[in-house]
């Protein structure tokens, strides 16, 4: 592949990095090399080999290169390299790792800001906004709608202020709390 120029086509690529790190060990220099050998690596390209690793339970590796990734690419870390990630946490056991991995990623973060006001643990909801480093209107939108959702009107109106009374008026959900905590 890498002497016909195969190489510059991502999904060939790709699918040449995840077979062979799916023999394990004896595959890995291989992969490595084809990987290092590839000029511009994308975040697919990236999450193939992550995936591969922990897939032939070489977390440490993939750990490894995720660092590496941050530290020599552009790419940043997407919704699908996060589950690769924290199955590396969970085997090699590395619970301050996934905990920075987590309390770092605002998509992450938002999802989990949207499940604890969805489940009715505000208390938490509101731990993790406070702690969050950058809150866009969508993440204002969710911890609103939680409070409200959870019937704490007062603290949906406190937070509309301190937001300075800016909504996303995007969708339908966004309108109907907004109502919603107007008629509360």
């Amino acid at each position: 592949m890498v002497v016909n120029g195969f190489i510059h086509h991502k999904p060939s690529l790709n699918k040449l990095i995840a077979h062979v790190l799916s023999m394990g060990s004896p595959g890995l220099a291989y992969a490595y090399s084809v990987f290092s050998h590839t000029q511009e690596l994308d975040i697919l390209t990236w999450n193939t080999m992550l995936r591969g690793l922990v897939n032939s339970n070489m977390p440490r590796r993939a750990l490894h290169s995720y660092f590496e990734m941050l530290q020599w690419s552009r790419n940043v870390a997407d919704r699908f390299t996060f589950p690769s990630l924290l199955k590396v946490c969970a085997l090699s056991l590395e619970l301050k790792v996934g905990k920075y991995m987590l309390d770092s990623d605002l998509y992450i973060e938002t999802t989990l800001l949207n499940m604890y006001a969805a489940c009715g643990d505000l208390n938490s909801a509101k731990v993790l906004f406070e702690k969050m480093g950058h809150r866009n209107e969508v993440v204002w939108t969710l911890m609103i709608s939680g409070c409200t959702k959870n019937h704490c009107p007062n603290e949906a109106f406190l937070l509309y202020e301190k937001n300075g009374g800016r909504w996303i008026y995007s969708d339908e959900v966004t309108m109907a709390t907004l109502v919603r905590l107007v008629l509360n």
